[in-house]
């Protein structure tokens, strides 16, 4: 493999059976940071490409809506 060319932006994709992606992929690529749960309630964990971006991948959970503002 060349040498990766770093940061280049972020790039998710939402999957519905999110420990069996993650089963799969951590079988045939690195993973960057594994498992965390965001303050949502959504899980992520990211792999590095055989080109050498860092692909983020979450599960489809739908976060929770922001409290709507009244009129003043």
């Amino acid at each position: 493999m060349d040498t990766p060319i770093g940061f280049a932006g972020m790039f998710y994709l939402g999957v519905d059976d999110f420990d069996a992606v993650h089963d799969r992929i951590a079988a045939r690529a690195q993973i960057v940071k594994d498992n965390e749960t965001d303050h949502t309630g959504q899980r992520m964990f990211y792999f590095q490409d055989p080109d050498g971006y860092i692909v983020g991948i979450n599960d489809k959970k739908t976060p929770p809506s922001a409290p709507r503002r009244s009129a003043a």
